[in-house]
């Protein structure tokens, strides 16, 4: 399934992100439901380590896939060599994961775990990406599909037959991953044979992806070091933070990777051409803008009075803590598209540096912040750390593309998130299922129109 229709490939590729996002959001829910205090965050450190090692390990190689696919080689042209490059680089994970996961796991079988859910996960992205580059939207969908409802019915399974641990929930996820990559290389394989196989110099590979792993090192840690903090300052439970925190991410990224999947092959095909599509560029962080305002309010009123109502815990995170939570997540997700024109330049050297003096900035702030404030100052440093990133990475010559429509239309989205607070403490209060059915529709039509709105504003650059 291809189609040359940006708009429609965002479609496509929502269902994509969708499913993940849907077996991420019951994952958390259930398992901060249901697993002994202190569990949770073991479980959200455990993966959060696989997430850092499968990107750093493996994400250079499938970021210098689609670079090299989309602006050096023709269509139609495969270089072998990175399935080389993927294959060393799961190994590696297998080892570094096995290791580093004792410093948080005292149980050898529960890191062998981790070590495998690793390197399952660097050759499932390999083979996404591979499929990505060629906007084969099918096999992506087929393998999250197997890969979402696999990990939710395993889970289901093993703990209604064991006494519920978070090792079960990692064991769950692991066999998802497994499915999929399983499916994802077949069909990968397959298609082998229609392609002209062409050779690229190692070294080039190395000088354009190398610097991406310290890059992406110190990105990850910004956005995933709170929960090591966390543990070094012993700040009593966590389990609340971050089980909201994971909730968050997985929303944003529901939210964000579909655009994101279809903008970067597009912006590195038009730098191929020197012509970077900076109001494309302005008018997606727009629309970024809008979708997490939308998360915001949504969160702040019916998300989190059903997930505390499900899950049956108190709910101690206030409006002014999760503003600056999602803030954060926003900004790092808006971080993605300011450093695009960077990317496209292959300045990997100077993004590294840009994020290895952000992390500095993160680790300082909230070792300090953490100490004094808690919870609160580290979701704060991680937002400043972020605010520092967007800031450099930006391009300046974006201000020229700001144009009043898109101003009118931020205004209306940010009217419109203080109306739907305002108005669902009146709902709240109100025991009418009548009132709360009505209020239910308006926000869900006046947040779709919105959307709409800014997604026609992008279809205008992509045509």
């Amino acid at each position: 399934m291809t189609t040359k229709n940006p708009i429609k490939k965002i479609i496509y590729y929502f269902p994509i992100k969708l499913l993940p996002a849907f077996s991420t959001l019951f994952f958390i829910t259930y398992l901060y439901k249901n697993l002994p205090s202190g569990d949770y965050s073991k479980y959200s450190i455990s993966i959060s380590l696989a997430i850092v090692l499968t990107q750093v390990l493996g994400g250079w190689v499938n970021n210098s896939y689609i670079y090299f696919h989309k602006t050096v080689l023709n269509e139609g042209d495969i270089a072998t060599i990175f399935l080389k490059l993927k294959n060393y680089s799961s190994l590696v994970g297998f080892f570094s994961a096995f290791f580093l996961s004792k410093l948080f796991i005292s149980d050898k079988l529960t890191s062998l775990l981790i070590s495998f859910l690793v390197a399952s996960q660097i050759n499932f992205y390999f083979f996404s990406s591979y499929f990505q580059n060629t906007y084969q939207i099918r096999p992506q969908l087929y393998s999250t599909f197997f890969q979402s409802f696999s990990q939710i019915l395993i889970l289901l399974f093993l703990f209604n037959i064991y006494n519920p641990s978070f090792s079960l929930g990692i064991t769950s996820t692991l066999i998802g991953i497994l499915i999929a990559t399983t499916f994802l290389t077949y069909k990968a394989r397959t298609t082998y044979k229609n392609l002209n196989i062409v050779y690229i110099p190692v070294i080039n590979i190395i000088k354009y992806g190398l610097p991406l792993s310290l890059w992406t090192l110190s990105i990850l840690l910004i956005n995933f070091g709170d929960r090591f903090i966390i543990d070094a300052l012993s700040i009593g439970t966590s389990d609340q933070y971050l089980s909201v925190r994971d909730l968050l991410i997985g929303a944003s990224g529901l939210l964000s990777m579909p655009i994101l999947m279809v903008l970067h092959p597009f912006i590195l095909e038009k730098s191929k051409n020197h012509d970077f599509p900076y109001k494309l560029l302005l008018k997606t962080i727009i629309l970024l803008s809008i979708l997490f305002l939308i998360l915001f309010s949504f969160w702040t009123t019916v998300g989190s009075y059903f997930y505390f109502s499900f899950t049956q815990k108190e709910n101690n995170i206030d409006r002014l803590f999760s503003f600056i939570l999602i803030s954060g997540i926003f900004v790092n997700c808006a971080n993605i598209y300011a450093q695009k024109k960077l990317e496209a330049d292959a300045a990997t050297l100077k993004l590294t540096g840009i994020s290895l003096t952000a992390l500095l900035l993160f680790i300082i702030l909230a070792l300090l912040l953490g100490k004094f404030f808690g919870l609160i100052g580290i979701a704060t440093s991680n937002l400043i750390a972020n605010l520092f990133y967007f800031s450099v990475t930006i391009p300046k010559k974006i201000k020229t593309y700001f144009p009043i429509k898109n101003l009118k239309i931020l205004s209306v989205s940010i009217i419109h998130t203080f109306a739907a607070i305002w108005s669902w403490t009146h709902v709240i209060n109100n025991d009418s299922i009548l009132i709360s059915t009505i209020w239910t529709v308006i926000y869900a039509f006046s947040s779709a129109f919105l959307i709409f709105i800014a997604i026609k504003d992008i279809q205008k650059e992509l045509m």
